[in-house]
């Protein structure tokens, strides 16, 4: 399963400026990526948006002075657009990122890339075959929690890593209790498979490399949720897909892991943890969610541990929330104009020995 590819393009960035980008989808995620692409004039310049909703697309555009909204076939044919941003909901995902393949543009697409390992594969090879980019979130791997984790578990810092669990719980009924549009939450191609599982899924691939094989179990437990606030409150939402999630995960290197995700926790608050156990210590990730913004940064926290007591804590500490495409933007779009793989800052740590 592919999670996360880094979109990268080979032509130097002195020469080209920064990368025209095209938004789809101006819903809510559209306004936070966007918010975050403008903050970058030098690396990224949003020369268009475009949205089901012209209307909606407009007041978008406004708000962040993006010059021209579009239509969506207007965006994939517009020939100023080098990079397409697939912001739309998830089962558009893999026909849209297509078609902006087609057209010549490179991608990079919120999760999931597609709905089925057929099309993410076909997908892929059809990007390959272009010579176009393609990538797709989270792009929070190269959060500094992240990329703590995996400078320590690739020092051997933690030893050998044996095992490794995530858990990613939100409260019953999910994002309808606060989501102005959750409709499509609920829907095939969303879920908490598809929504959250992408986030402790690509922490491990990054800290523990490709699986082997995966088996699990999944149960949806209601058939319906009410929405929770605005003005929608009150009315009820079919669910099609399973809200709970529980998996076994083996790696091709030897370490397995145990994930869990879940819509259906009793309101007592949320969280996301990501925890690898090797010889003599473990390295832990954990995420806290917030009331508005599910999810940030997080914190890495290495203990190496003898039998008897903690040795040493090392974290980073907690950065600013940047997520839903924002996190580290500079350096993904960084690899997007020179076509290298642009390295994150790295995090200051502190260590304490006893």
């Amino acid at each position: 399963m592919v999670v996360v590819l880094w979109i990268r393009r080979e032509v130097d960035a002195l020469s080209r400026g920064p990368v025209r980008v095209g938004v789809l989808g101006c819903g809510v995620i559209g306004d936070v990526y966007i918010a975050n692409l403008v903050g970058h004039p030098e690396d990224v310049t949003v020369v268009a948006c475009a949205d089901l909703d012209l209307a909606r697309a407009e007041v978008v555009a406004a708000k962040h002075d993006v010059p021209r909204v579009l239509t969506v076939n207007e965006l994939l044919r517009d020939p100023e657009v080098e990079l397409v941003v697939n912001l739309t909901w998830p089962a558009a995902h893999v026909e849209l990122n297509l078609a902006a393949l087609e057209a010549g543009k490179h991608v990079y697409s919120e999760k999931p890339l597609a709905l089925t390992l057929d099309e993410a594969r076909h997908t892929l090879d059809e990007a390959e075959r272009r010579g176009l980019r393609l990538g797709c979130a989270p792009d929070t791997l190269l959060a500094d929690g992240n990329q703590t984790a995996r400078r320590l578990v690739d020092s051997g810092e933690i030893g050998a890593v044996l095992d490794a669990s995530s858990w990613f719980y939100a409260t019953s009924p999910g994002p309808a209790a606060r989501h102005p549009a959750p409709d499509f939450f609920y829907q095939q191609g969303a879920g908490p498979l598809f929504d959250m599982a992408p986030y402790p899924l690509s922490t491990l691939v990054n800290l523990l490399g490709p699986i082997r094989r995966a088996w699990g179990r999944a149960g949806r437990q209601v058939d319906e949720v009410v929405v929770g606030e605005g003005p929608r409150a009150g009315e009820r939402l079919r669910v099609d897909v399973p809200l709970s999630y529980a998996a076994m995960v083996e790696f091709v290197a030897g370490p397995t892991a145990h994930i869990v995700t879940t819509w259906s926790l009793p309101p007592a608050g949320a969280c996301c943890r990501c925890r690898s156990a090797g010889r003599p210590g473990h390295c832990g990730r954990p995420t806290r969610t917030g009331s508005r913004t599910p999810y940030d940064c997080g914190r890495a926290l290495l203990t190496a541990t003898p039998a008897w007591r903690w040795r040493r804590s090392i974290a980073t500490p907690r950065p600013r929330p940047t997520c839903a495409g924002s996190a580290c933007g500079r350096w993904r779009s960084r690899c997007v104009r020179t076509g290298r793989t642009a390295a994150p800052p790295r995090s200051v740590i502190t260590s304490s020995k006893r």
